[in-house]
């Protein structure tokens, strides 16, 4: 078993800053769980803060971003051969992993070591889909895959084309059972037969990674879930800033303005004159879906400000959701409140010497929204 730090959460919440933290201080490298900063030329847009990783000596080493040109496709099961190569590198050096990121489907993809059979893209179905509306091809899947279009994040227009392809091409419209979709591909977990290593390399590792790569030691913490269900090689720790809704919608807000200082438009165009079309924007979402529409005058620039904060909302409540369900599985995550960077680094030494960890203070589970809430809920919780 590989310890692995993992760092997650909701989009705004302050991930970067707090795995480049832990990697300062534990001789970590950061593993990218992002869907889209894998592309280049697309910065500002997919948030890569690049100069938090700081610079020359003093630069954290960092992997998974950048990896391809964004008028190429790029799909989990292409992610997830790019990620365990990095991870097989960092090993190697003797690092600690840290995998950092807010795209559930990979973490969910990586953690508990699907693997992925899905069906090859087929660009001729895929242009014939383009002029059908997001409720149209909603509403096919619904039809044609009734298993399928109820693990399918519907909000993204790409990932239901893609539960289309997989149903029609693999699976002939049957009903699906025991498969998870999970964006670009559809993943089932992978058992590993006792004693057979996937990665026999690490067998020969140095001493010096040793302390990341025990298990079993006295004081161990549990097995984690994810290993128990699918054969998983990584023995993780979960952490992940915690903020309430409202602070979550305040810094989306404010990071939106910033971005388009910093050249948003600017860097969407840039994507235009190198090739990427329209369409290919619109597949990318949020920020570039929107800028599209912007520049092809679609929209007007108010309406492009406030139909972006909306789904960049909507998205981050998906991203709650499914972290909500990382726990309902079994995986205990260590909610941080604002990201305590004290907090984090007590749990990653705990962790790394094989001493038992607290529990975690609560889970999102405990935590309403809206009318039904409990009024104690998210207030106690920040003042913990």
């Amino acid at each position: 078993m590989i310890k692995t730090v993992v760092v997650l959460g909701p989009t705004a919440a302050g991930k970067t800053r707090l795995g480049v933290t832990l990697a300062r201080r534990f001789g970590g490298e950061i593993l990218s769980v992002d869907s889209r900063q894998v592309y280049r030329g697309m910065d500002i847009g997919t948030g890569k803060d690049l100069h938090e990783y700081g610079e020359g000596d003093n630069r954290v080493p960092y992997h998974l971003v950048d990896l391809v040109d964004p008028r190429q496709d790029f799909n989990l099961f292409r992610y997830v051969e790019f990620f365990r190569n990095a991870l097989d590198q960092v090993c190697r050096r003797g690092r600690l992993p840290i995998m950092v990121g807010g795209s559930p489907l990979y973490l969910k993809a990586v953690l508990e070591n699907y693997e992925l059979p899905g069906a090859a893209a087929d660009p001729d179905f895929r242009r014939r889909l383009e002029n059908c509306s997001d409720q149209t091809l909603i509403n096919q899947l619904r039809r044609q895959a009734p298993e399928l279009f109820a693990r399918t994040d519907l909000t993204q227009r790409r990932r239901v084309v893609r539960a289309l392809e997989i149903a029609r091409t693999q699976y002939g419209g049957r009903e699906l059972r025991n498969v998870l979709f999970v964006g670009p591909e559809s993943v089932r977990p992978m058992r590993i037969e006792p004693g057979r290593d996937r990665f026999p390399t690490y067998n020969r590792l140095d001493s010096h990674f040793s302390q990341f790569s025990e298990y079993g030691a006295a004081g161990s913490t549990q097995p984690p879930t994810g290993a128990a269900r699918g054969g998983a090689l990584l023995q993780p720790l979960l952490i992940a800033p915690w903020l309430d809704r409202k602070e979550v919608h305040r810094r989306i807000e404010a990071r939106l303005d910033q971005r388009l200082q910093q050249g948003l438009l600017e860097e969407v165009r840039r994507l235009r004159e190198s090739g990427v079309s329209w369409q290919r924007l619109e597949v990318f979402g949020l920020e570039y879906r929107c800028a599209g529409q912007l520049l092809q005058g679609r929209i007007g620039n108010q309406e492009f400000r406030q139909q972006l904060l909306a789904r960049i909302r909507r998205f981050a409540r998906g991203q709650d959701g499914w972290f909500r369900k990382f726990e309902r599985d079994g995986w205990q995550i260590h909610w941080l409140p604002g990201g305590d960077p004290e907090a984090a680094v007590e749990l990653v030494d705990l962790f790394l010497r094989n001493q038992p960890l607290p529990p975690p203070r609560f889970r999102l589970e405990d935590i309403r929204y809206g009318p039904r809430s409990h009024p104690s809920n998210s207030n106690s919780i920040s003042n913990q």
